[in-house]
């Protein structure tokens, strides 16, 4: 896995709560924090913070995904820009599967994330 799932980071309007919360997301009506997150199969918490119908980002403890989508009508194919200082950039595939987003970069990382709910939804 990338150097960058090592470093800690914050956003904007993002910053990294208490660990018992696992909440990553500030008072927002955009970000939603949720607690069964997924970078390659190992489950974590994350926040997703739509940036509109183009964009979002998926920012978990050690990492921080952008993707914008190369059609936003299609909503297949998206870039990716990921790392601390944003330094990684690919393409993935875009797909919804039991309850989840899933992101599969070119470069071998699978991103997952609930396609609906939050963190005090259902858990």
């Amino acid at each position: 896995m990338k150097l960058f799932l090592l470093s800690l980071l914050s956003l904007g309007t993002l910053s990294f709560g208490s660990p018992a919360l696992a909440k990553i997301c500030e008072p927002t009506t955009r970000c939603t924090d949720f607690k069964r997150c997924y970078i390659n199969n190992v489950e974590q918490p994350c926040a997703y913070a739509s940036n509109g119908a183009r964009s979002g980002d998926i920012v978990f403890r050690h990492g921080f995904f952008r993707f914008s989508f190369l059609d936003p009508v299609a909503k297949r194919r998206v870039q990716v820009t990921y790392g601390k200082n944003r330094e990684f950039r690919t393409f993935g595939t875009w797909s919804t599967s039991n309850g989840y987003h899933v992101i599969r970069l070119d470069d071998g990382v699978v991103v997952r994330f609930p396609s609906s709910g939050g963190v005090y939804a259902g858990d």
